[in-house]
């Protein structure tokens, strides 16, 4: 039986035209593969599957005191954004500042001390030159008569000489020669000596006299300096950072004990370190605190955000790889950022996706800092926020998801 049909079409004699009369015949199979690839397409443009959980990283930091005392004020609320260094609590610190008065008295205590010391010491040079000066003067009191004495009676020589003469000269030269006292040799010689004893004293007892009132000009130099210093050292206790000039009028002692208490002074004030949001208040004013314990807490952003890569991604990522961040509830907002540092150390976190219980994931943590573009005030990545990050550009999101979101926040 022949299989010709009249309304059948002629078979095809070539290859080519073999294999398009084929696709002819199947185009309805060919329009849904096409239709199943396009919505596939779509819907893959806005997933991900090389990307991991992470989260802007924060320091968290408890106030603490570095000695047992009581809170005497605590300067900030909840919610108080401070800066770096900021007094945010203070501890009572009455006994140190007693401390600090006692150490001011003893200081002037001393300088009087030594002033009075000093006024002893001027009074008996200012009485030894009493004493000098009456020396001097009992000296010259008896200097006086002796030279004149010795100067009156002349010599044995000079009244023999006038004694020969002759005419009225001689006359007159003998009347005086009568009434000049008769002087031994031995008397002249006696007194001559005792001229010179006494002359000799009396320069001696000037010399004295000079040495002591310049020991006495030193004294009243001393006496004013520690004085002067005195009213140094007051300033140097009382001031919060006293200078090295104001330090220099202390002693070694003096400024060691002030160096003690002016540290546990600045301890007394409990500063935040690296500034942020005051989290939670621990304490209350008037309460005591062991050293150590939380007074309060500061959160504060560390300008890194850390993921946790699994141990079987490892080979993956690098330092200085690029990657993309994404909020985890906005995956419209892309930041990119570099991976800075890969943890040398494994870690694990629990595997919340196995049914078995205590199943865990070992991996590593990698940081990345935090990307300028979220950057701002407030930043648009706030401390602690959960955000995805991508190993390769995330896509936009899919159609189907924008008009019918599954998870409410449009992505």
């Amino acid at each position: 039986m022949s299989e010709f049909h009249p309304s059948r079409p002629p078979l095809a004699r070539t290859p080519k035209g073999l294999r398009i009369r084929r696709l002819v015949e199947g185009w309805p199979l060919l329009i849904w593969l096409g239709m199943a690839g396009l919505a596939y397409g779509m819907h893959s443009r806005g997933v991900t599957y090389a990307r991991m959980n992470g989260a802007v990283d924060v320091t968290h930091q408890y106030v603490t005191p570095a000695e047992d005392g009581i809170i005497a004020k605590i300067l900030v609320e909840q919610g108080d954004v401070v800066q770096p260094g900021t007094v945010v609590a203070e501890m009572d610190t009455r006994a140190v500042r007693q401390e600090l008065g006692a150490l001011l008295a003893g200081i002037s205590a001393s300088r009087r001390e030594e002033i009075l010391r000093l006024d002893r010491t001027r009074i008996d040079l200012e009485a030894e030159l009493r004493e000098y000066a009456v020396t001097v003067a009992e000296s010259s009191g008896r200097l006086g008569p002796l030279q004149r004495y010795l100067t009156k009676s002349g010599t044995g020589s000079a009244g023999s000489g006038a004694a020969t003469g002759s005419g009225t000269g001689s006359v007159a030269a003998v009347a005086s020669a009568l009434r000049r006292p008769i002087l031994m040799a031995s008397d002249a010689l006696a007194i001559e000596s005792e001229i010179g004893e006494i002359e000799s004293r009396v320069e001696t007892v000037r010399k004295n006299v000079t040495a002591v009132e310049a020991e006495l000009g030193k004294v009243g130099e001393a006496i004013g300096k520690i004085r002067e210093d005195a009213g140094t050292a007051e300033r140097a206790v009382a001031e919060d950072e006293p200078t090295a000039e104001l330090l220099a009028a202390l002693s070694e002692s003096e400024r060691r004990e002030l160096g003690d208490l002016k540290a546990q002074l600045a301890a007394g004030l409990l500063r935040a370190g690296k500034g942020g949001v005051v989290d939670k208040l621990d304490k209350s004013a008037g309460e005591f605190v062991r050293a150590g314990d939380s007074v309060l807490q500061v959160v504060a952003p560390t300008g890194k955000i850390v993921a946790f890569l699994p141990q079987a991604e490892l080979g993956r990522l690098k330092e200085g790889d690029k990657v993309w961040i994404t909020p985890a509830h906005d995956r419209n907002a892309i930041y990119e950022s570099r991976v800075s540092k890969v943890s040398p150390r494994i870690s694990s976190v629990y595997d919340a996706s196995s049914p078995l219980p205590n199943q865990r994931i070992y991996g590593r943590n990698i940081v990345m800092p935090f990307p300028e573009a979220a950057g701002g005030n407030p930043p648009l990545l706030s401390p602690g926020q959960t955000v995805v990050i991508h190993t390769s550009r995330p896509g936009s999101v899919p159609l189907l998801n924008r008009l019918f979101p599954l998870d409410g926040a449009g992505g």
